[in-house]
């Protein structure tokens, strides 16, 4: 399942990057469609960190909205820590902090169809070794899936 991380203000954005994932055959996980983040007895922050754990992926959306937020740095670096498999969709042409240069930067629906791909192929083979009996290590995975995705889009 792949995270969407983005600001309150790119929820439409982010939705639509969802629903396109979706439409490939991918399950993802937007915040405003999630009933539990709306509960009032929910904390968000254990539900925000168990909900990436699932995760295996994260897209995080960029726009002149994200300046500012608080949430979206914090999930980035959850999902860093996590080892996940990172990409970043930039909804505008923004500056975005030097740390991102890390991660491969998506801007149109080509690019998420390359990473759709490779998220793909990263399930088959997450799938493969399990049937194998072998232990699938999401670190060296992550990593090999952000150099795949920069040489994808040469970066």
């Amino acid at each position: 399942m792949i995270f969407i991380s983005h600001r309150k203000a790119d929820e439409r954005e982010a939705i639509g990057v969802a629903n396109y994932l979706k439409s490939k055959g991918i399950e993802c996980w937007v915040d405003v469609l999630d009933p539990a983040t709306k509960n009032k007895a929910t904390d968000i922050t254990k539900h925000i960190i168990s909900t990436l754990n699932r995760c295996t992926h994260v897209i995080v959306l960029f726009s002149i909205n994200t300046d500012g937020s608080m949430w979206v740095p914090f999930e980035l670096g959850a999902a860093y820590k996590a080892e996940k498999g990172i990409g970043t969709y930039l909804l505008q042409n923004v500056r975005t902090p030097e740390y991102l240069d890390a991660f491969p930067r998506m801007r149109t629906s080509y690019d998420l169809d390359q990473y759709a791909e490779e998220y793909k192929k990263d399930q088959q083979l997450s799938k493969s070794s399990l049937n194998r009996g072998m232990v699938f290590n999401e670190s060296n995975n992550a990593d090999s899936f952000i150099s795949r995705m920069k040489t994808r889009l040469r970066q």
